[in-house]
């Protein structure tokens, strides 16, 4: 789920769970919840949502997803340690990318971009991307997907990542 984005949805489960990622959440209304961040720890992903995990060196925690009603989105944080990078990948589904904290190198469609807080990327669905921290410093990135089932292919290795809920057919 990382890039962490493997394994990063489904973390939020209900309020036990958000104690224990250090998060709180407060139901606003039925359709509305909000997420307080409190700190990064990453626990365990539950295996049954989520193929493979973080990359070594980041950190993740998902924030808005089917599990907490979402139809159309599921979004995250992902910390990176000085020199830690996701690999050259795609999705399924549209991504949108913003800088939190530090500078960020994006590599998308082959171009290189070097990005600081609050610059942000559209990666449309099926182009190949990838982020990295070349600072000395801790980079942070919000990532929000256009679906609730994500899948991250690496095109150099073959490998897919799948975290999210499948849709659901017709029934």
């Amino acid at each position: 789920m990382p890039i962490a984005i493997a394994g990063t949805s489904g973390l939020l489960r209900n309020h036990q769970s958000a104690r224990m990622l250090g998060m709180t959440t407060e139901a606003a209304t039925a359709r509305a919840t909000i997420i307080r961040f409190k700190g990064w720890q990453q626990p365990a992903a539950s295996p049954q949502e989520t193929s493979g995990g973080p990359p070594s060196g980041t950190e993740g925690h998902g924030l808005v997803n089917y599990r907490i009603g979402s139809q159309n989105l599921n979004s995250g944080l992902l910390r990176f340690a000085p020199g830690a990078k996701v690999q050259l990948h795609f999705h399924n589904v549209e991504e949108q990318v913003t800088v939190v904290e530090g500078e960020a190198v994006a590599i998308v469609d082959g171009e290189r971009h070097v990005l600081h807080p609050f610059d942000t990327t559209y990666v449309p669905a099926g182009v190949p991307h990838h982020f990295m921290n070349e600072s000395n410093a801790p980079m942070a990135i919000h990532c929000t997907y256009g679906g609730t089932y994500i899948e991250q292919t690496f095109p150099e290795t073959g490998e897919v990542r799948r975290h999210g809920k499948l849709p659901e057919g017709p029934a």
